[in-house]
């Protein structure tokens, strides 16, 4: 599905608040794929947007981070040209038996221009700890991109 712009429109989901004015807009899940060891660290990655009754808009992607080891505590998040992005936690959770594995909700904003500019070549991200820890690459494709800004402006117009 993320590389069809036709599916992705599709699936988009929109909520309106109707007290506020408010317009939600929440793109379908991407799982990513594992990596050779069969452990995805960027296991879910999902793309939103809210705009306010002034038609401000604001980008988000949500990333559902897994990783063993020691707990990274992603602030930033950096694309493959050098772009630095603050990345929030939404949650955590820690699993310990013989080995931590870390589950983290993170949201990452990203401007409209930012969206708009990447969206015939797609986005590759990583996200950055404080002490120098990368995850691994994960991937906003360009029809998942383009079917998502499509959903905005039929719905806008």
């Amino acid at each position: 599905m993320p590389n069809d712009t036709t599916d992705v429109e599709k699936a988009v989901q929109v909520s309106r608040d109707a007290s506020t004015g408010w317009v939600f807009y929440h793109g379908p899940v991407v799982t990513q794929e594992s990596e050779l060891d069969g452990f995805p660290e960027v296991k879910e990655i999902s793309l939103q947007a809210d705009i306010n009754r002034l038609g401000d808009t604001r980008y988000f992607l949500t990333v559902d981070h897994r990783y063993r080891g020691h707990w990274r505590g992603a602030i930033h998040a950096a694309d493959d040209d050098g772009h630095e992005f603050s990345a929030y936690s939404l949650r955590q959770g820690v699993e310990c038996e013989f080995n931590c594995e870390f589950q983290d909700a993170i949201v990452i904003e990203l401007e409209g221009r930012y969206l708009t500019e990447h969206k015939h070549k797609g986005i590759t991200l990583y996200l950055l700890g404080p002490n120098g820890s990368v995850s691994t690459p994960f991937i906003l494709t360009p029809a998942y991109i383009q079917g998502f800004l499509l959903k905005i402006g039929r719905q806008s117009s």
